[in-house]
């Protein structure tokens, strides 16, 4: 097959962050956190630093502006703006000698986890499921050496479960192209927010109706680069709709949030920390993050903001093939995601730079596919040749499956879906010098795996093990479920689908204690399988799976 390749992108950054390892440091610009006693919420920003000693250190260096950060209920930290570059440090001195901060640093940016490339195909009327091989591989991908059953196992997770409409992913990224008609009706709108200039609902942005830009500080959300669209395609794309490629959740909410520039950047890190608590305080449940740069403690402070409302967190390892840890993926509270090739190798390197490869460490959590990765564009509604690569796009697939985990049961906590994801990754299936048994600093606990996942968060009624068994379950396509229980003898099992309709009944004619179902006629899916015992007192509904 003949292909052509050429750069849509090349991430250069303004301000110095030129090199890819580069620190980004805001030249003018430092965050700075209260201390309780002189945090009065009846004061405003002004009176609050209306300090003798905060204005004899202020005077040396000429603020332009003092702009509330952080977390917006308790109003404790902020971000100093002076009006011109100077010795950042020397200021941070300074400040810390007032005594009134319980921190002083610098205002840290950082970078996304991905580059783009396009791809002319002289097969366009080739399915374009085919090409994410990511979730199913047969082994056919033609950008690079591909393995059959490399992949996340999407189809057979699919089968459980594809998303609750009622959960909010949010995409803390570039942007979105949200008149895309792969999005239509995907994207998350506040609903206590109109367009009219005024802020109805009192969070502090006015009429972020479709959320809110922090790299540019308005309502208009809207991608410059592509690398949120493609993420955000990846989660979200409409699938099953006879278009271009599916999405890892086929029903719940996106919640847009922008806080990288058109450098695909975030070149002032109140903009990321800001970005976490919009995310949390409008009701997100899963947030993904896939950028890093280096730590600051107005970031921890939001990602741990995140965790305790109970938010689940991902994020992307970065993409300098080292050791080095970035933030937020080095946060204990993240599920800090690598990327994988079509081979199930680290991708090392990616397919846009012979230096580049993904970031490994002892913080890393699991890999998932990142090379190659194809979806929709932020510059056009009908090119389908644009695919990205990197940690960045790795990040999203873990956050997708962990949506389906919480849409198969809202009450996981952000730990219970971390344990989930990563004791049930396919390990030991990648190069064998890294990947070695067990947790390992490069592919962590393995390869995400969305069927094991959702299959082995399957429950059992409110019933322990000893007390009823229900094997092999996803039992498959005709064969036989096997019910067993020690207390009990059962006499009927009937299968209801999950919109309530009863499938089939079936008898224990033999009234035996194990309890043999064919499955042969019963189409694959997810079934509600009702168990009644010969006492009438005791019956339980467990979820049971058929896959093909």
């Amino acid at each position: 097959m003949k292909t052509s390749l050429f750069i849509c992108l090349a991430l250069l950054l303004n301000f110095g962050l030129v090199a890819q390892q580069d620190t980004y440091m805001h030249p003018a610009s430092v965050f700075v956190k209260l201390k309780p006693a002189f945090n009065d919420l009846r004061k405003t920003t002004s009176e609050k630093f209306e300090i003798a000693a905060f204005r004899e250190a202020a005077a040396q260096f000429s603020i332009a502006n003092i702009r509330l950060s952080g977390n917006k209920k308790l109003q404790d930290t902020y971000v100093i703006y002076f009006d011109r570059p100077l010795e950042i440090q020397r200021a941070i001195a300074s400040f810390k000698n007032t005594a009134m901060f319980e921190y002083v640093e610098p205002n840290y940016g950082g970078t996304a986890a991905g580059q783009q490339f396009e791809v002319a195909l002289d097969s366009p009327d080739d399915p374009l499921f085919a090409r994410q091989w990511g979730m199913k591989n047969d082994g056919t991908f033609p950008l690079a050496p591909a393995e059959a059953g490399v992949d996340i196992k999407m189809e057979q997770a699919w089968e459980i479960e594809k998303g609750s409409p009622d959960l909010i992913i949010a995409v803390l990224d570039s942007g979105a192209k949200w008149d895309h008609p792969e999005l239509a009706g995907r994207l998350w709108t506040n609903p206590d927010e109109i367009l009219d200039g005024i802020d109805n609902d009192n969070n502090g942005y006015i009429d972020d109706v479709n959320g809110w830009d922090f790299a540019y500080e308005d309502a208009n959300p809207w991608d410059d680069v592509g690398h949120g669209t493609n993420i955000i395609g990846l989660l979200a794309s409409n699938s099953d709709n006879a278009t271009a490629y599916a999405g890892l959740n086929w029903n719940s909410k996106i919640m847009n949030i922008k806080m990288l520039n058109e450098d695909n950047a975030y070149l002032d890190g109140a903009w990321a920390v800001d970005a976490i608590y919009y995310a949390v305080d409008n009701g997100a449940d899963i947030i993904n993050m896939s950028w890093g740069g280096p730590a600051f403690t107005a970031m921890e402070d939001a990602i741990q903001y995140a965790h305790v409302n109970g938010v689940v967190l991902t994020a992307a390892m970065m993409n300098f093939d080292n050791d080095t840890p970035y933030f937020p993926a080095a946060y204990a509270e993240t599920i800090a995601v690598g990327s994988i090739d079509p081979d199930g190798d680290r991708s090392s390197p990616f397919y846009w730079d012979p230096n580049s490869g993904s970031n490994f460490g002892p913080h890393i959590d699991l890999i998932a596919p990142g090379n190659y990765t194809y979806n929709i564009t932020n510059t056009s509604n009908s090119n389908y040749n644009i695919y990205w690569g990197g940690t960045s796009q790795a990040a999203p697939h873990v956050a997708g499956v962990a949506s389906l985990l919480l849409s198969q049961d809202p009450s996981l906590t952000p730990g219970q879906v971390r344990t989930i994801l990563t004791t049930t990754a396919d390990d030991g299936t990648g190069d064998p010098i890294e990947d070695t048994p067990g947790f390992d600093q490069f592919y962590g606990h393995g390869r995400l795996n969305a069927f094991e996942a959702l299959s082995g968060n399957l429950q059992v009624g409110d019933l322990t093990a000893t007390t009823i068994s229900v094997f092999p379950n996803p039992a498959p396509a005709n064969g036989t479920l096997t019910v067993a229980s020690e207390q009990h003898i059962l006499k009927t099992a009937t299968f209801y689908s999950v919109l309530g309709q009863r499938v089939a009944i079936f008898q224990n004619e033999a009234g035996n204690e194990i309890f043999n179902v064919s499955l042969s006629g019963l189409a694959a899916g997810v079934y509600l399988v009702q168990l009644q015992a010969e006492d009438a007192g005791f019956n339980t509904t467990v979820k049971v799976v058929i896959s093909r």
